[in-house]
Parts: structure tokens; C-alpha cells; sequence
């Protein structure tokens, strides 16, 4: 808007030159009206005066028309550079708004599969079939031929629990990364690993697929995906712990045990008689 307010400005200037300038060449002749003398002895001619005012003038005018095309193409390629900036502004924003929405798309399928079942697994068998689901839908976002999910206690080592997907006319390799290198952080060759980084954990997970190349759109696709395993996971392990009954009441529910805390006290009573 300021600039164009100054090319408004800049035209209503050279007008107004312009006019100014075919004044002054109309009225040299009124303005002229002898010869003029220079020194005393050289005389210049009224015709000539006048027709070098004309002249000078005319000239003056055919370098304000220069300066004015200048200025006037100089903003004409500013307007055009600021067109493009916006072009491409306009083109990045759809870019981003593309990118958003792929990925909200892709999370809503990775929560669609949890949201599909009544329940977080609560068995075994339903959280194997929880990860079934699962992989399955990574293979066919990502085209891997493979996923190894494995669940690690990350102080000693040792799998937790692992689970491996295969596609048809496919199968996974026997070994894919070490544990002890999963929790360092260390690379391998041929896999690519997505590992859920929490501050103290007690549980480490990590999704294991082909060295494949993968979109931005798909990487944070795997990182939600090794947060729902997780996470179903430990929700799967807390109900399985308040599921199993205290120690006390198991050996209450057992009538052998109970037959044979009866005799023991029994024998107790009987030889403290004696």
C-alpha cells in the first residue's frame, strides 16, 4: 500500500513538471523580447535565445522522463519480487497444512486400531493380537517386509516381551540389533530403530524395521506407533498385577494348605498337654 501510494505520488510530480516545463516554452518569447548582449560587443540573436531556452528546456523534460521510468520500473520489480515472495509463501503454507494433515491422518489411523478395541489388552492373547494389528498397518503405511517390536528392561537387558511381523513371501531376519546397543543409542547396519526415549524408564520400546527410506510423514507415524505399544503395554501389565490375588488369600482359598496348618496346630496343642 506504501509503495503505491508513492508511485501515485511520483506520477502527479512528473505532471506536474511537465506542465510547468510546456509553460516555460510558451512564454520564452514573451519573456524574450531582444537580443542579449554579452561583454559589449557579442549580441545573441532573439531567435537563437529563444530556441536554446527551448532546447535546455526540452532537454531538462527528456531527463525527468528517464528518472521517472527508473523509478517507475524499479518499483514495478519490487512489486514483481513481492509477488513472488507470496507465491511462494502461499506455496510453502500449503506444503505445511499438506504435511499436517498427512500426519494427522496417519495418527488417526494408528488411533483408530486402539480405539477399535472395547478395552486396552488385557491377556496375553489380546495384546498379541493388539500387536498384530499393529505392525500390520506399519507395514503397509511404511512397505516394510518386516517389523520387530521388542519391549526392554533397560537395566538389566533382557526382553520383556518381543513380537516380529512379516509380510507374505517375506520373512525377517533372526538378527536384526542387539538390546545392549538399542540402549546405548548405537547404530546398525541394514535396520532402522524407533525407540520411545522417556527420562527414567522402566521399560524401553523399540520398533525394528528394514533400512527403507521413510517420509518425515512416516517417521512420526512409527514414533506414535512405538508410543501406543508402550503404552498398551503398560497398561497391560498393571492389569495383570491387580488381577492376581494377594499371597494371603491364595493360601486361604487353598483347603490343603489350610487342612494342614489345622494338624500342625493341633499337634502343637497336643504335645504342650503332654
Amino acid at each position: 500500500m506504501e509503495r503505491v501510494k508513492k508511485i501515485k505520488s511520483l506520477i502527479v510530480v512528473y505532471l506536474a513538471l511537465i506542465v510547468f516545463l510546456l509553460l516555460c516554452v510558451a512564454a520564452t518569447p514573451l519573456f524574450i523580447r531582444h537580443g542579449l548582449a554579452i561583454g559589449g560587443r557579442l549580441i545573441i540573436e532573439e531567435e537563437y535565445l529563444e530556441s536554446a531556452l527551448i532546447v535546455a528546456i526540452l532537454a531538462l523534460s527528456c531527463m525527468i522522463v528517464i528518472a521517472y521510468r527508473r523509478t517507475l520500473e524499479a518499483y514495478r520489480r519490487a512489486v514483481a519480487r513481492a509477488g513472488e515472495d507470496k507465491s511462494q509463501l502461499a506455496s510453502r503454507l500449503t506444503e505445511a497444512f499438506s504435511y499436517i494433515g498427512s500426519v494427522n491422518i496417519g495418527l488417526k489411523e494408528i488411533q483408530s486400531i486402539v480405539c477399535g478395541f472395547d478395552h486396552y489388552p488385557q491377556t496375553r492373547k489380546e495384546f498379541k493380537h493388539f500387536l498384530h494389528e499393529l505392525t500390520t498397518k506399519i507395514m503397509t503405511d511404511t512397505g516394510a517386509a518386516w517389523v520387530v517390536v521388542r519391549i526392554i528392561d533397560p537395566r538389566s537387558g533382557r526382553t520383556i516381551k518381543g513380537y516380529t511381523a512379516q509380510g507374505s513371501g517375506s520373512a525377517a531376519p533372526t538378527t536384526t540389533i542387539g538390546n545392549r546397543a538399542i540402549i546405548e543409542g548405537r547404530l546398525a547396519t541394514g535396520v532402522r530403530t524407533f525407540v520411545v526415549h522417556q527420562k527414567d524408564p522402566d521399560l524401553l520400546t523399540v520398533c525394528i524395521l528394514p533400512a527403507i527410506p521413510l517420509s518425515e510423514e512416516q517417521t512420526v507415524i512409527m514414533t506414535a506407533a512405538a508410543r501406543e505399544i508402550e503404552m498398551a503395554f503398560m497398561l497391560y501389565r498393571a492389569g495383570r498385577q491387580n488381577r492376581q490375588p494377594p499371597q494371603g488369600d491364595r493360601m486361604q482359598k487353598n483347603p490343603n494348605v489350610e487342612h494342614r496348618t489345622s494338624n500342625a496346630q493341633h499337634r502343637t496343642r497336643h504335645s504342650a498337654d503332654l
